[in-house]
Parts: C-alpha cells; sequence; structure tokens
C-alpha cells in the first residue's frame, strides 16, 4: 500500500518529526525519544534504524495476509510451476 507522502520542505529542520507519525512511531517514540535526541542528523538516523527493523515485519505480514488470501486457491495452481 502506497500512500502519498507531503512534506514542507520550508522547515527541513524538522523533517524527521514531519516523517515520524507517518512511519509507524508509536507516541512513546515519536514524542519522546525523538525529543530527546539533540540534532535533525541522529533524528533521520533514528528513524532509518526504525524502518530498517520495521519493514521486514511489515513485508512478512503481507506476504503472510496473501498467503492466508490464497488459501484453498493453490489446487488451481500446476504442481510443477506452483
Amino acid at each position: 500500500m502506497q500512500m502519498p507522502l507531503e512534506l514542507d520542505m520550508r522547515h527541513a529542520d524538522s523533517l524527521a518529526f514531519q516523517l515520524a507519525h507517518k512511519i509507524g512511531l508509536s507516541v512513546e517514540q515519536g514524542e519522546y525519544e525523538l525529543l530527546t535526541i539533540p540534532s535533525e542528523g541522529e533524528r533521520q538516523a533514528y528513524l532509518l534504524r526504525h524502518l530498517e527493523r520495521a519493514i521486514p515485519i511489515v513485508a512478512e505480514m503481507e506476504r503472510t495476509k496473501e498467503v492466508v488470501r490464497m488459501n484453498g486457491h493453490f489446487k488451481h495452481f500446476d504442481p510443477l510451476t506452483f
């Protein structure tokens, strides 16, 4: 699933805060931990680490949802090409 991303680049020094709520950070992570990080570069690195952990989990969830959707329909596939 894709969603539009609108960022106000006039406030690039707060880019991490603009992104935080769009990438699935909890209130504690977004409003507390991120606020304790002093520089924008460090905040962006924190967000990158979060995404590096979260993306594989989300991808696996999406794969699992697809398998569930196909449940019972595998019998229609040729076993040699399945």
